[in-house]
């Protein structure tokens, strides 16, 4: 048993990363109690992620102490993996953002240490299996979750796409993927009764991946399945390559009773699936445009701009919208970390796929199969990862590398005995583990003193910019002090978000000229961007507003602000603009467009924004100041045409009494 201890301690934190590990370290939210946000679904991601990455950090430092002999890759295989840590490292000197760089660097390492746990302590018999068994018992897990979530959702939204505790689907569809292919592994493991439960996983995971309603994710299950037949067939005969039908059939007859017991004429998750490509044409305009701007971003910094700095740089190529991911791991790292970065990932993942093919022959057929579906997982995860930035997530990363390491040690030669003298070995190990542990307290301590209580110091708080604009709320503050933190926000995280409120507060201390400069900064993160052109048309004075409005619905034309990720946000910068201008510069049919715009904002955006309470970051509140200014426009509008007798004047009396009955108890947009 004793011997057993490690793999099953690999195996329960790979089932907790899975489980947990599908939260982003986003900005703050606020929390009381360090327990509570800790297994909350986003309130302190980053701790958990570090509790999560210190039993696999033991792990490793563990082995590296205390044996002179260790199980390591092949050469080839380790040479690799070092050569992606050391290129994601020296991505950190590049980043204008550091800590973001520091704390992403901590969360691809864990996901590496994943790998080198597995090849270090569980062996090449009963340890794989473990592993695996995490693996296929976190996707049930989260499966079960995902299933009681849509049971409680379809009432009210039979199309509803599952969460299951992640940020959000396609991330969720990325882990199952390698849950579903470790469940198929199991199948050919064991006696009935094991196999039976692997079978009922393996089904339920499947079933949870179509109800996240991922494209993605159901294209590279597909990928990955026709390559485990394919395999299959090939080391165990057509009949080792049917047993994985029966999933698939069963997945199938769920999906079909799921579709009879929709009522006719109501949409749901099967009716959304069947119509993808209704959606395809938005969907891969958008994810295209953001794969040019991630290569686009490569092409002008050639030593990257610094791991988990794209959230920062994502517009200003001038495509999209700022975004946190490029729905592209490949092309993400070659923005943030050279194109060095994904080719040796690619490298590292080919020389495994070699070494799992290499020596098949003398292995026993259990083996072959079992690895056989590992490697097809490995496979679709690859082609997931070029529609979706996957490994950027916690969770993914570790189920990911974990599988890496579970395929070498499966493999006839993927890992092999080395021996490395004490110095070498605890020298690293006391190095790597104090970094790392420094870096994971530091984190964590920095992340629960934004969520609960700004004004205390944190050992990190001057690398972080989120850390000195909570601190501005803190507090009374005069506008001269909300320079002062504003200013050394920017100086550590020089993002959009933060220039802008700079701009405010020189705006508020009077200083007009350095409210401009901060805002022309923030419009070299982002050309398009709407809502500094909307402050900059506050600022200004004269013609200089105006033009700032005119540039503004210019800009609201870009395919950056057409093309969107969520089609249904409509800006209402362009709609205030027009209202300016009509006031300003005397342009009155600037309202025509602006009521009619405010008419599509109300009946797609509004309903979205009172059924969730915020979507897109308008809330019930801007619901409120919105619903004034469509008043404000359609009235001007209606005044103007009845002076004119145009006898456009009806329409535009019905679209203002639509506006005013908004919020009310015959609120037009809700109950049409």
């Amino acid at each position: 048993m004793k011997l057993l201890a490690r793999p099953i301690l690999l195996a329960a934190t790979v089932l907790l990363a899975v489980i947990f590990g599908g939260q982003l370290v986003v900005d703050a939210i606020p929390t009381q109690s360090f327990f509570s946000g800790l297994f909350s679904d986003a309130t302190l991601p980053f701790s958990m992620h570090a509790l999560l990455a210190l039993p696999l950090l033991a792990l490793v430092a563990e082995a590296l102490w205390k044996n002179r002999v260790l199980q390591l890759p092949q050469p080839r295989v380790l040479v690799a993996l070092i050569a992606l840590i050391a290129c994601l490292m020296l991505s950190v000197f590049s980043a204008d953002a550091k800590w973001t760089a520091i704390l992403t660097l901590f969360e691809w390492i864990a996901g590496i240490l994943a790998c080198l746990a597995v090849a270090l302590t569980a062996g090449r018999d009963q340890g794989p299996r473990i592993i695996l068994v995490g693996l296929a018992t976190a996707g049930t897990i989260l499966a079960l979750r995902g299933s009681l979530e849509y049971g409680q959702m379809r009432a009210i939204d039979p199309s509803w796409r599952i969460f299951a505790g992640w940020v959000n689907q396609n991330a969720l569809a990325g882990v199952l993927t390698l849950c579903w292919f470790a469940a198929l592994a199991l199948t050919v493991q064991g006696g009935r009764l094991h196999r039976l439960l692997a079978t009922v996983a393996s089904v339920l995971i499947l079933f949870a991946i179509f109800l996240t309603g991922s494209k993605g994710g159901l294209l590279s299950c597909g990928f990955g399945f026709a390559i485990l037949l394919t395999l299959q067939a090939v080391w165990g005969g057509w009949k080792s390559s049917v047993r994985p039908l029966v999933p698939m059939a069963i997945v199938a007859v769920m999906i079909l009773g799921l579709k009879a017991s929709t009522p006719q004429g109501q949409s749901s998750v099967v009716t959304r699936a069947a119509e993808a490509s209704k959606q395809q044409e938005q969907s891969a305009g958008f994810r295209t445009r953001l794969w040019k701007s991630a290569a686009a971003l490569a092409q002008k910094n050639p030593g990257g701009i610094g791991l988990g700095n794209y959230r920062y740089r994502s517009a200003q190529p001038g495509l999209t919208q700022p975004t946190h991911f490029a729905h592209s791991t490949y092309l993400q790292l070659a923005a943030e970390a050279s194109w060095a970065a994904p080719l040796i990932l690619l490298v590292m993942i080919a020389l495994v796929f070699a070494e799992g093919v290499r020596g098949a022959r003398s292995l026993p057929e259990s083996k072959n199969l079992t690895r056989a579906a590992i490697l097809s997982g490995l496979a679709a995860s690859l082609l997931h990862n070029q529609i979706d930035s996957l490994l950027y997530h916690f969770g993914v990363a570790i189920a990911f590398f974990a599988m890496v390491g579970v395929s070498l040690m499966l493999s006839a030669d993927g890992v092999g005995p080395e021996v490395v003298s004490a110095p070498q070995r605890r020298t690293l190990s006391v190095v790597g583990a104090l970094a790392l542990i420094w870096i994971a307290f530091t984190g964590s301590q920095l992340e629960w003193v934004k969520a609960s209580d700004p004004s205390q110091t944190a050992l990190a708080g001057p690398l972080d910019g989120e850390y000195w604009t909570l601190r501005a709320g803190t507090g009374q503050r005069t506008a001269k002090d909300l320079v002062e933190f504003y200013e050394r926000a920017v100086r550590v995280t020089p993002s959009l978000r933060y220039w802008r409120l700079l701009g405010r507060a020189h705006a508020a201390n009077g200083d007009r000229e350095q409210a401009e400069k901060a805002f022309q900064e923030a419009l070299k993160l982002d050309p398009n961007n709407l809502p500094t052109y909307e402050l900059l048309m506050a600022t200004r004075e004269g013609d200089g507003a105006i033009r700032a409005a005119r540039e503004l619905l210019d800009r609201a034309r870009s395919d950056a602000n057409t093309i969107l990720a969520i089609p249904e946000s409509i800006a209402t910068e362009p709609m205030k603009a027009r209202l300016f201008l009509a006031q300003r510069a005397g342009e009155i049919s600037q309202l025509d467009q602006a009521v009619k715009d405010w008419t599509r904002y109300f009946t797609i955006t509004y309903p979205r924004v009172k059924m969730l309470g915020n979507f897109a970051g308008d809330t019930e509140a801007s619901i409120k100041e919105y619903r004034d200014i469509a008043i404000l426009s359609a009235t001007l509008l209606l005044k103007h045409y009845r002076e004119a007798g145009d006898p456009r004047s009806e329409e535009v009396g019905s679209r203002l009494a639509e506006f005013e009955s908004i919020g009310t108890d015959g609120d037009f947009f809700i109950k049409k």
